[in-house]
């Protein structure tokens, strides 16, 4: 990798190549991977250069939803598109998160749980993403709030777990 960092993410692209977005690295550099080179490329920066990556997720059009954080919660996310290699801003989550999960749901919107800050009475709402129209809005509660490093995953029935 052209960066020393921690905390990466990767996401595997639709034409095998794999992004990896940089948690706490210098200038928050985004690179991808071509497995078939075993070489790293730099690829267009992100829109939020003082923030990491805290989850990534592969939408149904091809392009990554990115949630971000930096060393505070954050509401800022962008979306990569692999054709052009550039990092857009999109809308602001409905809250401040910070190590969040987000799960593609069998629709197309993505689910953003979890680390929902500072904690109060509305702390412990969901939010989904619609990468049609590049909002969030909120959704259900979760039954336990404010849950910080904890896993996600979506069920065959359509139903989502969620594990601290």
């Amino acid at each position: 990798m052209n960066f020393g960092t921690a905390y990466d993410i990767a996401t595997l692209l639709g034409d095998g190549t794999v992004l990896m977005e940089n948690g706490f690295a210098s200038d928050g550099a985004t690179e991808r991977y071509d497995p078939g080179t075993g070489t790293f490329s730099l690829t267009g920066a992100p829109g939020f250069r003082d923030l990491d990556a805290s989850s990534a997720t592969l939408l149904t059009n091809g392009k990554v939803l990115s949630t971000l954080e930096s060393r505070d919660p954050s509401d800022e996310a962008e979306v990569y598109d692999p054709a052009t290699g550039t990092s857009t801003a999109t809308g602001k989550m409905t809250t401040l998160r910070g190590y969040s999960t987000a799960t593609l749901l069998p629709e197309g919107r993505v689910l953003i749980a979890g680390a929902d800050f500072p904690a109060t009475t509305d702390s412990g709402r969901a939010e989904l993403y619609d990468p049609i129209t590049g909002t969030f809005s909120t959704t259900g509660d979760m039954v336990t709030r404010s849950r910080y490093f904890h896993a996600a995953t979506l069920l065959p029935d359509g139903t989502v777990l969620r594990r601290r």
